[in-house]
């Protein structure tokens, strides 16, 4: 009941005041109202209230918030969206939604993506220093931004990384953006994989890194098992997922429209249990994302 006058004091701060300070604050109301309702209160009630509100219409000037929800491409957080966090506002950003979008590019979700992209910058830096002329996958690579990052595959110290995504436009844009590097694009979905669609050869380093989010238990075993028997002797498989804890998840299922399958550490090392191999189980500084890393 008191909902919508914490969503009225909180309007005048994403129009003109501090949009970090708002968001963790809105973060945090939502969060305690989840926790006082039922899961059906949750998806019927909580999303109208906050829909039907002002606060609704001011948010989605952002254009990181504006985009998952929209889903242009037929998904939220896809490629496009993540360069939000990675290189700021697009053209034609407002200067109020330029201002929103520090909010949700700097807050904990946020640092989390940008940790994950340097993560895996060294997971390529790693592989090439203990492989010379490792060969790498990327799965659902997206823009592959951590190309911009890893050292060793900027100096051609990796042989050959393969980015997979079933997205055209996003490998498109690999391609003019990694002309210069050893990067080869392949067109394929998690489906392909599975059933063994796909001529891809041995790999030294596998990762998925925003992937897992989406599939299912039972998909994602078979998938991860697909992968590691694209490993070759030494090789590792690394994987992401974002945890129910994750800072933004209130947000992110009522104004985003952005629904993922979480996952938390024993849930990660369960998982790997199905897995061949030893599986280190971690997270990122902020709790936001688990990861297993399998050799």
């Amino acid at each position: 009941q008191q909902l919508p006058g914490e969503l009225d004091l909180l309007v005048p701060a994403f129009r003109e005041g501090d949009s970090v300070g708002a968001l963790g604050y809105l973060i945090s109301t939502l969060d305690h109202v989840r926790a006082r309702v039922s899961a059906s209160e949750w998806t019927d009630d909580v999303v109208r209230i906050c829909r039907d509100h002002e606060l609704f219409d001011v948010v989605q000037e952002d254009p990181y918030t504006a985009r998952a929800y929209q889903k242009p491409r037929g998904y939220a957080g896809d490629a496009v969206m993540l360069d939000y966090i990675y290189h700021g506002a697009p053209a034609g950003t407002t200067e109020r939604g330029a201002r929103l979008l520090r909010g949700t590019a700097e807050g904990p979700n946020g640092h989390s993506i940008l940790w994950r992209r340097d993560l895996i910058a060294e997971e390529l830096d790693r592989v090439a220093r203990d492989l010379p002329g490792a060969r790498v996958l990327a799965v659902a690579s997206g823009h592959l931004r951590e190309a911009e990052v890893s050292r060793a595959l900027r100096s051609g110290r990796i042989r050959e990384l393969v980015a997979l995504d079933q997205d055209a436009e996003s490998l498109a844009r690999i391609e003019r953006d990694c002309t210069a590097l050893p990067v080869t694009v392949c067109e394929g979905s998690v489906k392909h994989i599975i059933r063994g669609k796909l001529d891809l050869g041995g790999f030294d380093l596998v990762y998925a890194a925003g992937l897992y989010d989406y599939l299912t238990d039972r998909t994602a075993l078979a998938l991860s098992r697909s992968l590691q028997q694209l490993l070759r002797p030494g090789g590792r498989l690394l994987i992401g997922n974002f945890t129910p804890r994750n800072h933004g998840r209130s947000y992110m299922e009522i104004f985003m429209d952005w629904h993922l399958i979480l996952r938390d550490e024993p849930h990660m090392a369960a998982h790997a249990q199905g897995l061949s191999g030893d599986a280190e189980i971690f997270s990122d500084p902020w709790g936001n994302v688990a990861y297993a890393r399998v050799a």
